[in-house]
Order: structure tokens, then C-alpha cells, then sequence
């Protein structure tokens, strides 16, 4: 379920989070930084450049703190229940 939404609306999202954050530079710099280092940063990176070797180490780093950040939160939130 959350596959689709993110495929529908991780762009619209995009958009209205980086508009809504506007109002202060810091802010918007937080944003762009915090974007481009999600998942839909990576994919519109991967998608509109040719991948060189930095860019693709860059990547992986990204990726794998993604991974290990969403791991470390699922086993803190579920911890005590068994699935």
C-alpha cells in the first residue's frame, strides 16, 4: 500500500513540502538537503544523470543509511511484539 502512494504522490509531496518551507533560506535548505538525500532524490538522480562511479558510491552510502536508520526504528517501535 505504501509502495503505490509513494508512487503516486512522492512528487506532489515533494513539491508541496519544499513550497510550504519557503518562507525561511534555512529552511529551504534543510528541505532540498533532506530530499535529495530520500529515496525519491536518489531515483530522480538515477534517472536524470548518467551514473558515474561517485555518483553511484554516493548512492549506495545513501541507501545503506537509509536501510539501517529504517531497521533501527522498526526494531525499536516493535520490539516487544512478535509479527
Amino acid at each position: 500500500m505504501f509502495d503505490l502512494g509513494y508512487v503516486l504522490f512522492s512528487e506532489t509531496l515533494v513539491s508541496v513540502i519544499k513550497n510550504l518551507c519557503s518562507f525561511s533560506d534555512t529552511a529551504a535548505r534543510l528541505v532540498e538537503w533532506v530530499v535529495q538525500h530520500s529515496i525519491y532524490g536518489m531515483s530522480s538522480i538515477v534517472s536524470g544523470a548518467s551514473v558515474s562511479t561517485d555518483l553511484a558510491i554516493t548512492i549506495l552510502i545513501n541507501s545503506l543509511a537509509i536501510m539501517l536508520l529504517s531497521t533501527a526504528i522498526g526494531l525499536f517501535l516493535f520490539r516487544k511484539y512478535e509479527l
